[in-house]
């Protein structure tokens, strides 16, 4: 091998050995986290499957859940199978119908049956269904509807028991919803005012629609609030006003009047009830109950009106069907599809939940185990940890490379920008340019630089033309044409020499030269290129001096040299050198 060729060698067998580890290295670590990224997505797959899964059963079941965990408190109230399969059935036809809750309504059965103890089975239901289509019909919740059923049973249970509760109830929503549509009243207000009141109009015998028509109608003009207080206070001293005024306000068996025959009675006695003398006297009887005779005195018409109105609805019929002509159809059909979810989940669950008690009492046996055998929990922790913490390991090794990665892509971001900017700065710098080009000063420097490119492309065209034309037999005779005239005049030397010897020798004249070198005062020698041109027009200046002072042209100096001596062979040589240099030059340019 050749020793020049060693150290190349030498790298080249360094790199060789350097780079093929290194690539096995790189390509082991790739695998490595190529590894790593598949078992991470792996268990993430897995993870996301199984979760994915198990939320797919649960959510299908959640309907059916619910219900059953409403089912299991309505239960531990002590209702019966049969009085909870029959609310069961009450709360999917409800939901399906006015698209209330299911689950609502079996809260609102429990609610209901914590406050009214002894509901069979069917009354339970038309306690339900009463709360939920007064729920529909007011745009109340299921539990103030229920709330206020159970305040009424309370303040009328007698009334209730002796019509039968789910015929009263039926009444009950018909009358309220009556209320809520003429006077605008809602179900909150007059569990309001019926609990202020109390139980004194039941008491006194006053029946429930009066009892309704009264508030209603007096809370259209002074509020629900003060028409509790005043319906109280009239309630309140009714019996005594009777001693004070002289008159009666109750029947034979004590029970109060009806308002309407109150009202007819006063004004018969004191004529207009809202006449100072007749306030003074209503004022001292029935106190601020007075307020409550002079309000209705004004509308008896519109009180009796509502008071027969409400008299008459003995039943919800009325309510039902505005409850279903409210129910909005897009809600119906979700709490339709809900119910059939809780119909076909109460079937799975069965099925379903003996596996979910299975799996709950292994994890309570697991517990027991973990409480029993601590040391093996320990191994057992501490192999997951040591799991754990490799796959962690293994994470932030790809988090690592990821970062790498991530600010590779950045870097390359940032030279993208670069170009970017070196791209735009190139294109102002190309407008600030366009713009000095159409200035006047930038138009005066154009057409100055193509004035000097056009004179100079010209010059070239012109050498080009003239060598072309030198090289060609025409320009070959033209330059032996130049040379025949230069040297033709140089031979006008040897003429002029001669021309001086003759006129030397007449006597009297004396035509001396002193004697110098005949090349001293020539401006061309040796071997300098000279132009035929310039050399033609030297010799024209210079001759007399070439001749006055050649040696030979001394004072007395006879002729030794013949005409066309010297002078002659001294133009002749420079001629023909001259000549020589000159076509050199023009050969060569």
């Amino acid at each position: 091998m050749n020793d020049s060729l060693k150290p190349l060698m030498f790298t080249v067998g360094l790199i060789d050995r350097i780079s093929g580890p290194a690539a096995r290295a790189t390509r082991s670590f790739d695998g490595l986290i190529d590894s790593a990224k598949t078992g991470f997505e792996d268990m993430r797959s897995g993870a996301m499957g199984l979760a994915g899964t198990g939320f797919l059963i649960y959510e299908s079941l959640t309907p059916a859940i619910e219900m059953n965990r409403a089912l299991a408190e309505t239960r531990s109230i002590g209702i019966q199978e049969t009085a909870l399969q029959q609310l069961n059935d009450t709360a999917l036809e409800l939901s399906a119908t006015y698209g209330v809750v299911a689950a609502e309504v079996v809260g609102s059965g429990a609610h209901i049956s914590k406050a009214i103890k002894g509901l069979t089975g069917d009354e339970l239901s038309a306690f339900t269904s009463a709360s939920a289509v007064l729920a529909a019909t007011t745009k109340a919740t299921m539990e103030e509807t229920s709330l206020y059923i159970t305040q009424m049973y309370e303040r009328f249970k007698g009334t209730a028991d002796a019509m039968g509760k789910a015929q009263w109830v039926e009444q009950l929503v018909g009358q309220t919803n009556y209320l809520s549509k003429e006077l605008g009243t809602n179900t909150t207000d007059i569990a309001d005012a019926m609990q202020g009141i109390n139980n004194l109009g039941s008491g006194l015998g006053v029946a429930m629609e009066e009892q309704l028509a009264v508030l209603a109608t007096l809370s259209k003009s002074t509020g629900i609030a003060d028409a509790e207080a005043q319906y109280t206070n009239f309630l309140e001293y009714a019996v005594a006003a009777q001693d004070k005024l002289g008159m009666s306000f109750t029947n034979s068996n004590g029970k109060l009047l009806p308002m309407l025959d109150i009202l007819d009675k006063l004004q018969t006695e004191f004529g207009d009830l809202s006449g100072a003398n007749a306030w003074a006297k209503l004022d001292e009887a029935f106190g601020d109950g007075s307020k409550l005779i002079q309000q209705l005195s004004k509308d008896t018409a519109g009180l009796g009106k509502t008071i027969n109105d409400l008299g008459k609805l003995n039943n919800m019929a009325q309510a039902a069907e505005a409850a279903q002509a409210m129910t909005d159809p897009w809600q119906q059909l979700a709490s339709t599809v809900n119910a059939v979810r809780i119909a076909m989940g109460q079937a799975l669950l069965p099925v379903i939940e003996p596996v979910i008690q299975w799996f709950a009492d292994m994890a309570r046996e697991l517990l027991l185990l973990i409480k029993l055998l601590p040391n093996i929990t320990k191994v057992i922790g501490v192999t997951a940890l040591i799991i754990l913490g490799l796959a962690s390991g293994m994470a932030l090794l790809t988090i690592a490379v990821g970062i790498g990665k991530a600010a590779w892509a950045g870097w390359l971001m940032v030279m993208n920008l670069a170009k970017i900017a070196t791209a735009a700065y190139t294109a102002v710098q190309w407008l600030l340019n366009a713009a000095f080009v159409a200035s006047p000063i930038g138009l005066i420097i154009i057409g100055f630089t193509a004035l000097v490119a056009g004179l100079y492309a010209a010059w070239q065209g012109i050498k080009l033309l003239w060598n072309l034309f030198r090289e060609s037999s025409a320009g070959q005779f033209l330059m032996a044409t130049v040379a025949g005239i230069v040297n033709w005049f140089k031979s006008l030397g040897g003429i002029v020499d001669w021309v001086i010897d003759k006129l030397d020798m007449i006597p009297g004249v004396n035509i001396g030269i002193d004697s110098v070198d005949p090349t001293a005062a020539l401006p061309y020698s040796g071997t300098t290129a000279i132009d035929t041109a310039a050399l033609t027009t030297d010799i024209y200046y210079h001759k007399e001096d070439m001749t006055s002072e050649l040696p030979y042209r001394k004072t007395g100096m006879t002729n030794e040299v013949p005409a066309g001596g010297v002078t002659n062979q001294i133009s002749k040589s420079i001629a023909d050198h001259s000549s020589q240099q000159t076509t050199t030059s023009f050969i060569r340019n």
